[in-house]
């Protein structure tokens, strides 16, 4: 895994963290709560949800299909207004008769009701679809609470590891170290060579080099500390192996 999405990855596991207790001075963290925090926090777990709410809206708008359609129309027109023709038909002395009236605010108003009778099969085949991709995204949510809560896991144990490599390099360079004085004493004491001492330096100095290794792996995996530091949060501390979450 690339360190930017190390760094991204552990930094989501424990930003919830900080949010939730930010009052305790020290959040100690195990595999299973950081695996639980990266599948609350992260947004994948929010987009796979989404998927899934999307699958089933879906599912029911295909299902809608089979039902009676109730459509109502309303229409309003307004028209210029022309001159009205009447003619005196009804005879002398009579009121004229409008033969072609003026009409300028028209309305009408329709209902429908329409219901797919036969459509050879194709609602049935979008049902069915619809209900397919639905148990696919369905699945799809899981494996991503179950890739998130693995990469966390894979993540905890390498910042475990790490510190871990810390004190077996300290421990290392003590022991070159002390192996280093035996050998100078002994080569003082004329019952060694110079070839036995600059061995052991050799191997003190190669103890040093790997300390400084295992110390820079240590603050990669705990970089995300830092972030929270600046966010608020006093401190994160990842126990040892066996150990207990406690906040």
């Amino acid at each position: 895994m690339k360190p930017i999405a190390r760094f991204f990855l552990l930094f989501t596991v424990f930003s919830l963290a900080g949010n939730v207790a930010s009052g305790a001075e020290t959040l100690t963290v195990d595999a299973d709560t950081a695996a639980r925090m990266a599948i609350d926090a992260s947004t994948l777990t929010l987009a796979a949800a989404d998927r899934v709410q999307a699958s089933r809206a879906s599912v029911k708008a295909t299902e809608a299909l089979r039902l009676p359609v109730l459509s109502v129309n309303a229409a309003v027109a307004y028209q210029n207004a022309v001159p009205e023709f009447a003619a005196p038909i009804d005879g002398p002395g009579q009121p004229p008769t409008v033969i072609f009236p003026n009409i300028q605010n028209t309305y009408s108003a329709d209902v429908s009701v329409s219901q797919p009778i036969y459509t050879g099969g194709a609602i049935s085949a979008n049902r069915e679809a619809a209900q397919l991709d639905q148990s696919a995204t369905t699945w799809s949510q899981r494996l991503t609470a179950i890739e998130l809560s693995n990469r966390a896991r894979l993540l905890y144990w390498s910042a475990v590891a790490a510190a871990a490599g810390v004190d077996v390099a300290k421990a290392q360079l003590n022991r070159t170290q002390r192996l280093l004085g035996d050998a100078r004493a002994l080569r003082e004491a004329g019952m060694a060579v110079n070839a036995e001492v600059y061995a052991a330096e050799a191997r003190f100095s190669a103890a040093e080099v790997d300390l400084i290794r295992t110390r820079n792996e240590e603050e990669q995996s705990l970089a995300f500390a830092e972030r929270l530091r600046e966010r608020g949060f006093p401190s994160v501390e990842v126990p040892a192996a066996g150990e207990k979450a406690a906040v």
